[in-house]
């Protein structure tokens, strides 16, 4: 969506929708971790092959996908 949308409205909807289920995600509690500490999302990013060895950096510090 965030690229092959850009600017387009059904991307705008998706994005809006995605926020209201984030939201009532968030206030009841679904999907969270009991140790979370931090949440990283990352939107848009390429998928080169170097972007593995980035995401293990997080891993080794305790995050979790």
């Amino acid at each position: 969506m965030c690229n092959g949308f850009r600017g387009h409205e059904l991307a705008a909807r998706y994005f809006e929708q995605l926020v209201e289920e984030m939201e009532y995600k968030r206030d009841h509690g679904i999907g969270t971790l009991v140790d979370e500490k931090f949440r990283l999302v990352f939107v848009g990013v390429p998928c080169y092959p170097i972007f593995r060895r980035f995401t293990e950096l997080f891993s080794e510090h305790g995050a979790r996908s």
